[in-house]
């Protein structure tokens, strides 16, 4: 048995470790990542069946504003290789009686809403107003309300409130009438008004391109091995055991996988203050999701819509609608098309991909029938706004949140780590920081919001963590 010595191990490539392994690499920490898949990103990645190409669960990135998230990470790594354009529309919502088209212009995308809304058009002008301008300081301001408080606050109509629930609903998994504000907001500012951006191949460009510059920092990976266990001695980990046995030590340790996992699995029980057992325990995860990716008939019209995400909502009482997910037939659907919003569309078939936020029920529900049953049910509710939809289909593959567990371990296959309530988001006994002083958690699961850009800066502090204490 063989052990290696490291400065920093990172277990998981989810963007969060990948950006984290970035940063420590190019300060010039002996890095070492361990993921348990063949390839990286975890939920922000790409797979093919045949000539089609899938977007696993991220289909947009956000935050890539001179001075966001995204377009600061890239430019900080001296990331080349890829090319990010922008869709606009970035999004846009369809009802039964109307289509609204979110625009990548403020004053536009107000007057689109206005135009729909016209008895809340000042509330309108108010509330995005607010959600673009604003600091994060200003949000924080509300962090004792959820964002339906927040949305009752500015508006009447059930009906945009529910749109604007929903959205959010598809985008970080909790209910808008337990979503902190502050993340409610965030989202909004970060992935709906600063959205819409996208690699020229797919998203796999992004993780791939991120590795890429890791190497070349001298980072090191390990991939298909499964981190089986973390001893501790004297309160702090000193290596972790691979399912093959192999053992990594190192100084420091970053988890960019499930929280969960990591504390009660990887960590044990016996090394956790009684706090964060009890604190592991009660925590809520987010809603997972059902995904039904779909390649095409060559002859299949794909229409300009389709290089934006689509939102379809069919039910304007938002309760009803929370119902209907929890009675498992979800009448609430997203579909996107990695095939619109490539550049490279010569090479690869067409295809759509449809989802839905989902209840995580467990393994054994999960069977062919229901994943058949519900994927018919989501090409049935497309279908409504793509005609001949079903006819066109020669390729379907299915992912259950049983599937979402197998892909990341994530506690029953949340789409988006922790439910981000307002009890829950930011509690400092379940943060980047851990009561083992040299163990770091990051991404999704680090409780600080959810979505790409989130764990991007998420991985970003965690890094700075370390080196400080490192002096670099």
């Amino acid at each position: 048995m063989h052990t290696e010595k490291y400065d920093v191990a990172i277990i998981g490539t989810g963007i969060g470790g990948l950006v984290c392994g970035c940063y420590l690499a190019k300060a010039g920490l002996k890095t070492i990542i361990i993921e348990k898949n063949k390839t990286v990103g975890g939920y922000c990645s790409s797979f093919t069946r045949g000539k089609y190409s899938f977007d696993a669960c991220v289909h947009a990135f956000s935050s890539y504003r001179e001075q966001g998230v995204l377009y600061r990470t890239i430019k900080d790594l001296g990331i080349n290789q890829i090319k990010i354009g922008r869709k606009n529309p970035s999004d846009i919502i369809v009802t039964p009686d109307f289509k609204i088209k979110i625009y990548n212009d403020l004053p536009k995308a107000i007057k689109e809403f206005q135009s729909i809304f016209p008895k809340e058009k000042k509330s309108i002008e108010d509330f995005f107003t607010y959600i673009v301008k604003s600091s994060l300081e200003a949000f924080i301001k509300s962090r004792r309300m959820t964002f339906r408080q927040i949305l009752d606050k500015h508006f009447t109509d059930s009906r945009l409130k529910t749109i604007l629930s929903l959205i959010l609903l598809g985008l970080v998994g909790t209910d808008a009438h337990e979503l902190s504000s502050v993340v409610g907001c965030l989202i909004y500012k970060e992935f709906i008004f600063d959205g819409g951006y996208y690699p020229q191949n797919c998203i796999q460009d992004f993780p791939d391109s991120l590795l890429e510059k890791y190497k070349e920092f001298h980072g090191e990976i390990i991939t298909a091995k499964t981190a089986k266990k973390m001893t501790v001695n004297d309160h702090a980990v000193e290596k972790v055991i691979l399912n093959d046995h192999q053992e990594v030590s190192a100084k420091y340790f970053v988890s960019a996988c499930d929280a969960k996992y990591t504390l009660e699995t990887l960590i044990g029980e016996n090394a956790l203050t009684e706090i964060q057992k009890i604190k592991i325990k009660k925590l809520k995860p987010s809603l997972s999701a059902f995904l039904v990716y779909l390649g095409l008939e060559d002859s299949f019209a794909i229409g300009d819509d389709y290089r934006s995400n689509i939102w379809v909502i069919q039910n304007y009482d938002y309760d009803g609608a929370m119902q209907e997910i929890a009675n498992m037939n979800n009448d609430f659907l997203a579909i996107t098309s990695p095939y619109a919003k490539s550049e490279m569309k010569k090479s690869i078939g067409k295809t759509l991909c449809l989802s839905t936020i989902t209840l995580y029920k467990d393994p054994a529900y999960w069977r062919d029938d229901h994943k058949a049953q519900l994927a018919d049910k989501l090409v049935a509710r497309a279908e409504k706004i793509i005609p001949g939809l079903s006819k066109s289909i020669k390729k379907r593959v299915i992912a259950s949140p049983h599937t979402l567990y197998k892909w990341t371990f994530n506690y029953q296959g949340a789409a988006y780590g922790w439910a981000s309530t307002v009890s829950q988001f930011c509690d400092p006994d379940i943060s980047q920081k851990t009561s083992i002083p040299n163990l770091y958690l990051s991404g999704h699961w680090a409780n600080l919001s959810s979505g790409v850009t989130s764990v991007i800066n998420c991985g970003f502090n965690v890094a700075n963590l370390i080196l400080q204490k490192e002096k670099k």
